[in-house]
């Protein structure tokens, strides 16, 4: 029996692997993450609980209710980001920092295996990394909200790493530890030390187009979840 086309539209059914109840709708299993039907499936499932759904009694009334606090709750990742593109230096931001510090000194001892420009390097790529598999995690199991918050984390370490590399020529911002300024050997060795307040721009500009991404999904799924592609 095909899960979600069969049964009422607000019954769980089990994934046939390990058991766990699913959504109709789901088209991995959220445990094991085994398919559970196609992808053209999911889409019609999904459309049926916007359409059908409703006039059966078979959406929740909570619904607009949670719709609203999902856009509420990203007007916190929207101050950030306005707040670091606003400000003159870095914006330390308590919690979500120092857990991208800690990806960022992991990075160096991670990506240092492959060499020297890796150890320097591998900061920066840590930072990005981490956020980006936690997104690509949460779109399998198409879990949307969640997704779309790590792309903006995504988006916030590029806004972060854009300080650092700007920074590579006057290096006035502190280092764990000491050491060399990451982005100063890194723009040293491809000769682009002349152009190191581009070089920050650009980065910073690449944050900040996809924070704006991150968030304009979040508010569109939030307040036109009819009109929201999946």
């Amino acid at each position: 029996m095909t899960p979600g086309l069969t049964g009422e539209g607000s019954g769980k059914y089990p994934c046939p692997e390990c058991g766990e109840e699913n959504l109709p709708e789901r088209e991995f299993c959220w445990k094991c993450f085994s398919r559970l039907i196609s992808r053209e499936q999911a889409a019609v499932a999904r459309q049926g609980a916007k359409t059908g759904g409703a006039a059966a009694g078979r959406i929740p009334a909570a619904a607009p209710v949670r719709a609203w606090g999902t856009a509420a709750a990203a007007l916190l990742p929207a101050f950030i980001t306005l707040r670091m593109l606003f400000s003159e230096g870095p914006a330390f931001i308590f919690i979500l920092d120092h857990v991208n510090l800690a990806f960022h000194e992991a990075g160096h001892i991670i990506f240092g295996a492959f060499g020297e420009f890796s150890h320097y390097l591998g900061g920066t790529l840590s930072q990005l990394l981490w956020p980006l598999l936690c997104m690509f995690h949460f779109r399998r199991r198409e879990e949307s909200f969640p997704a779309d918050l790590c792309l903006w984390w995504t988006g916030q370490n590029l806004l972060n790493i854009s300080f650092y590399a700007a920074d590579a020529i006057k290096q006035e911002l502190p280092l764990v530890g000491g050491g060399v300024h990451d982005w100063t050997w890194l723009l040293t060795e491809t000769g682009l030390i002349s152009r190191t307040e581009l070089v920050g721009k650009s980065i910073a500009f690449a944050g900040a187009m996809v924070c704006a991404w991150a968030l304009a999904r979040i508010f569109r799924r939030s307040l036109f979840p009819e009109s929201a592609a999946d």
